[in-house]
């Protein structure tokens, strides 16, 4: 989405709301689509005293699979967003990082969206925080009780065995 701001940076509107659903539906995070339904972007470009801001809010739902038993997993996410808006960057350009750039006074929201939804996916998410996962051997569901596998014991180790 696109957003003309040039009346935000002139002080003749000193606030410019922000509402609309961003399409995610294709958004592949490690070989997972996790929005089936839109994210819901929220918030305003305001001035105040000369320093031109973006503050956000972006709403989901993340469906994915959990990292240890791959069970499905429905993940609700709310990440806040909040960037200072420039025309140029400073020439030390030490904050460049927290800085959005909007040259011609026209600010394109999808990248910003797209970079704080990634940023705030999570590479491993759980289904529980005590997941016990599954057996490498069998596949057993350890969340469920042990698995009938017998025990293993690393070759380097099985001296050590013996000794019991």
């Amino acid at each position: 989405m696109t957003l003309s701001i040039r009346d935000v940076f002139s002080g003749r509107t000193p606030s410019l709301p922000i509402a609309y659903e961003a399409d995610f539906r294709t958004y592949d995070f490690y070989g997972v689509r996790p929005f089936p339904a839109p994210v819901s972007v929220s918030g305003a470009v305001s001035n105040l005293s000369g320093v031109v801001s973006l503050d956000l809010t972006l709403r989901a739902t993340a469906e994915t699979l959990c990292a240890s038993c791959g069970k499905p997993v429905s993940l609700p996410m709310e990440v806040p967003v909040h960037r200072l808006i420039v025309t140029a960057l400073p020439a030390d350009g030490d904050e460049e990082d927290e800085l959005l750039l909007c040259p011609g006074g026209v600010l394109d929201l999808d990248e910003t969206v797209n970079e704080a939804i990634t940023l705030s996916m999570d590479v491993r998410p759980l289904c529980r925080p005590d997941c016990k996962g599954v057996c490498f051997a069998c596949g057993a569901d350890l969340n469920r009780g042990p698995c009938r596998c017998a025990p293993r014991v690393h070759p380097e180790l099985a001296k050590l065995q013996e000794l019991l």
